[in-house]
């Protein structure tokens, strides 16, 4: 959430440090990612969690500011990793806050679903 906070203040202010601080946390979140696009390290209870699709966010949002294409390409990762727990009916598996949690928050079902949109239907 910090990444949106900072690319809104760079859009707001021209204040390259807002955007630096977007970059570097950008950067970082690239170089943990898993190669299947999903975030397992330095997570919450150290498990994946479908609820990052809000981190994908930050990365397209990223990508927006600086058209640099691995931003897009790690938010497009993590959001094709997300729709491989896609179940028949719609539910999207691994929302929760802990393994096997079947009955996730509403604000992390909100953000699994919300982000997911956001990036998976963006165009430039």
């Amino acid at each position: 959430m910090v990444i949106l906070g900072w690319i809104d203040l760079y859009k707001a202010t021209s204040d390259s440090r807002y955007l630096s601080a977007a970059l570097k946390a950008a950067d970082w979140l690239c170089l943990n990612m898993d190669s299947d696009g999903k975030w397992s390290k330095y997570t919450y209870n150290d498990i994946p969690h479908t609820y990052h699709s809000r981190v994908a966010w930050s990365l397209l949002e990223v990508y927006k500011i600086t058209d640099i294409i691995k931003y897009k390409n790690a938010a497009e990762r993590n959001i094709s990793w997300i729709l491989s727990k896609v179940k028949e009916n719609g539910w999207i598996e691994e929302m929760g806050f802990y393994n096997g949690d079947v009955v996730p928050l509403t604000h992390t079902i909100a953000y699994t679903y919300r982000d997911c949109w956001n990036v998976r239907f963006f165009r430039r």
